[in-house]
C-alpha cells in the first residue's frame, strides 16, 4: 500500500512538473511569435491551408509533405485566421509540448535531475525556438518522434501494458502522416528490435502494428514513392560538408562553446571515476543501460545515416535532422546522471551548461527575411504603371499576403489579383508566355533567392539584354529590389 501510494505522489510530481516546464514554454515561446514576417515556405503553407481538402491533395503530388499539417492548419485557419500570430500558434503549441515529454521520457527512464536538465536544454536551444516560431509542421513531427521514442524506451524496459503498442501506431501514423521522414524514427524500432532480446521477442505484435501502419498509409504511399524517385535525381539541398556533423551539435546546443564545456565536464567526469578505479565499472553501467544505448542508438543512428547519404542525395539539413536533437538532451543529462557519483559534482554538471547555453540564448532569434519593408517600399516607390517582376514565381505568395492580404485571402484569384496590380510572378521571361512585362519603359525587380534556388538568376539575365541601365534600391538578406530602364534600341519594337 505504501509502495502504491509513493508511486502516485511520484507519478503526480512527475507530471506537474511536465505541466509547468510546457507553460514556461508556451510563454516563452509565443512572446515573440509574430515578431518575424511571415515568409519563406510559411506563405505557401498558409496558402494551401486555405484550399478545401480535397485541393490540398491534389497538391500532395508536387509538394514534399504529407497532408497532416496541412489539414489541421486549414481547420485552425477557419476559427482563427491567417495572422502571423495565429498560423505559428500550433508550432508553439506542439514545440512547448515537446519540453513536457522530454521531461517525462528523461525523468521515468533515468531521474527526475536528468529529465529537467534535458528538458531545461531544449527549452533553451535557439533552434527550436526559431523553428516554434514557423508556420511549418516541424515542431510537430519532432513532438511526435519524442512521443515514439517514450513509447519505445518503456517497451524496451519491460513494460508489458497492451495499449503501449496501441499508443505506437497512432504516434507512428502521425508521424509519417506529418512528414515523409518519420519513417527515420520508425526504423528505429527495428533496430531496437535487433539489439534488445525483449523486444525481438515481440516480433509478431510488431509485425502486425507495422502491416496495419502501411496498410493506414497506403492513401499517399504512391505520392511518397513519386515524390523520392524525383528526390533521387538530386534536390536543392547542398551535398554536407563533414564539418557539420559537429556543426549541427553546436547548433543544437546554441554555440561551440557550449559544446566544448559538455566535453570537458565529460572529460571531468571519465578522469574522476578513473581516479577511483571504476571506469571499466561505470562505462559498463552506461552500456548495459537500455534505455541509454535505446536514445544513444535513436540519436546516432538516423543522424549519421542521413549524414552519410546525403554525399549521394542530400538530406542533412537542420529542420530535417531536428527530431534527433532530443536524443542528445536526454543523452547528455543520462551521461551526467551516470558518470558522477558525489552529489555535488553532479549538480554542478546538470547547471553548468543550462548556464552557458542560456548565456547565448535568444529569445527572439531573427529569421533574416524583411519582405514586408520590401512591399511597404513598393507601395511608396512604384508608380501605378510601372511592372513588377518577382522571382522566383513561389515568391508571389510572401510578397502578397504582406502587400495585399486580401488577395492572398482570395486564393483562387491571388496571381489574377497581383497581375492586375502590375505584379508578375515569373521563374524566366523568354519561356513565359506573357509578354506585357517587357513593354514596360521601366520595370522593378524583386529577386528573392533566385541564384539559390536554380544556380543562376535567369530573369536578370534575360531583364539585362532588354534594359541598358539598371540599379538597386534595397537589398536585405536573400531579398534585392532592382529598378530598370533605358530600354535598348534594338528591342524597342518588343
Amino acid at each position: 500500500m505504501e509502495k502504491v501510494l509513493k508511486e502516485k505522489t511520484e507519478s503526480r510530481r512527475l507530471i506537474l512538473t511536465a505541466f509547468i516546464l510546457i507553460l514556461v514554454n508556451f510563454l516563452l515561446r509565443i512572446a515573440f511569435a509574430a515578431s518575424n514576417d511571415l515568409a519563406m515556405d510559411e506563405p505557401f503553407t498558409v496558402w494551401w491551408a486555405q484550399h478545401s481538402l480535397g485541393e490540398i491533395t491534389a497538391m500532395l503530388g508536387s509538394e514534399n509533405n504529407p497532408p497532416l499539417h496541412f489539414f489541421l492548419l486549414h481547420f485552425w485557419i477557419k476559427l482563427f485566421g491567417i495572422s502571423a500570430f495565429s498560423v505559428r500558434l500550433p508550432s508553439v503549441i506542439f514545440s512547448s509540448i515537446t519540453a513536457g515529454l522530454i521531461f517525462m521520457t528523461a525523468a521515468r527512464q533515468f531521474s527526475f535531475k536528468a529529465g529537467l536538465m534535458a528538458a531545461l536544454m531544449y527549452t533553451l536551444s535557439v533552434m527550436h525556438m526559431s523553428f516554434s516560431h514557423e508556420a511549418r509542421v516541424y515542431p510537430l513531427f519532432v513532438m511526435l518522434a519524442v512521443w515514439n521514442l517514450a513509447l519505445m524506451l518503456r517497451i524496451i524496459g519491460g513494460d508489458t501494458n497492451k495499449a503501449l503498442k496501441i499508443w505506437l501506431f497512432i504516434s507512428g501514423l502521425l508521424l509519417v502522416y506529418s512528414h515523409y521522414f518519420g519513417w527515420i524514427p520508425l526504423l528505429m524500432q527495428w533496430i531496437f528490435m535487433m539489439t534488445y532480446k525483449n523486444v525481438r521477442m515481440q516480433w509478431k505484435s510488431f509485425l502486425l502494428l507495422w502491416i496495419v501502419l502501411f496498410a493506414a498509409y497506403l492513401p499517399v504511399f504512391w505520392i511518397f514513392l513519386q515524390r523520392f524517385l524525383h528526390s533521387s535525381g538530386g534536390t536543392w539541398v547542398p551535398a554536407p560538408q563533414w564539418t557539420e556533423l559537429y556543426g549541427n551539435i553546436n547548433r543544437f546546443l546554441n554555440d561551440r562553446w557550449v559544446t566544448a564545456v559538455i566535453l570537458g565536464i565529460f572529460l571531468i567526469g571519465v578522469i574522476v571515476v578513473t581516479a577511483g578505479r571504476k571506469l571499466k565499472e561505470t562505462v559498463g553501467l552506461m552500456f548495459r543501460n537500455r534505455a541509454l544505448t535505446a536514445v544513444l542508438l535513436w540519436f546516432g543512428f538516423p543522424y549519421f545515416i542521413m549524414f552519410l547519404v546525403s554525399f549521394r542525395l542530400p538530406v542533412f539539413l537542420d529542420r530535417y535532422i531536428l527530431f534527433t536533437s532530443a536524443g542528445v538532451f536526454i543523452l547528455i543529462a543520462a551521461v551526467v546522471d551516470h558518470i558522477f557519483s558525489k552529489r555535488w559534482m553532479r549538480y554542478t554538471a546538470y547547471v553548468v551548461p543550462l548556464f552557458v547555453m542560456m548565456f547565448f540564448f535568444d529569445l527572439n532569434p531573427y529569421n533574416n527575411r524583411n519582405i514586408s519593408h520590401i512591399a511597404s517600399l513598393l507601395k511608396s516607390i512604384r508608380p501605378s504603371g510601372d511592372k513588377l517582376i518577382i522571382s522566383p514565381e513561389y515568391a508571389s505568395l510572401e510578397f502578397s499576403y504582406h502587400y495585399d492580404i486580401e488577395a492572398f485571402r482570395d486564393y483562387k484569384q491571388t496571381n489574377i489579383r497581383l497581375r492586375q496590380q502590375g505584379v508578375f510572378p515569373v521563374r524566366s521571361l523568354k519561356v513565359s508566355s506573357d509578354s506585357e512585362p517587357l513593354k514596360a519603359s521601366r520595370i522593378f525587380y524583386l529577386d528573392c533567392g533566385s541564384a539559390f534556388a536554380f544556380g543562376e538568376d535567369q530573369v536578370l539575365l534575360e531583364l539585362n539584354e532588354y534594359y541598358s541601365a539598371s540599379r538597386i534600391v534595397y537589398i536585405d538578406g536573400v531579398y534585392t529590389l532592382r529598378v530598370f530602364s533605358e530600354r535598348r534600341p534594338e528591342d524597342a519594337q518588343h
